[in-house]
């Protein structure tokens, strides 16, 4: 599903005091996977992180087109 070297906009679910809300973040690099984890970079500006996709937090991902 996913591929080194594009870029994808991730969805992820997160815990609030009104039952929660679903986020979209900007769009970031893959640089590493190995499912279910992904290896991206520069998350919201603040370097690489790991998104598990098999996590209830993850809700989707889509390619963004250079």
């Amino acid at each position: 599903m996913f591929e080194i070297g594009k870029n994808y906009r991730f969805k992820m679910w997160e815990d609030s005091d009104d039952g929660g809300t679903i986020t979209e973040y900007a769009p970031c690099l893959v640089i590493e996977v190995e499912a279910p984890l992904i290896k991206v970079s520069d998350f919201m500006g603040g370097g690489d992180v790991i998104v598990n996709t098999a996590s209830l937090a993850f809700v989707s991902a889509t390619e963004v087109e250079d």
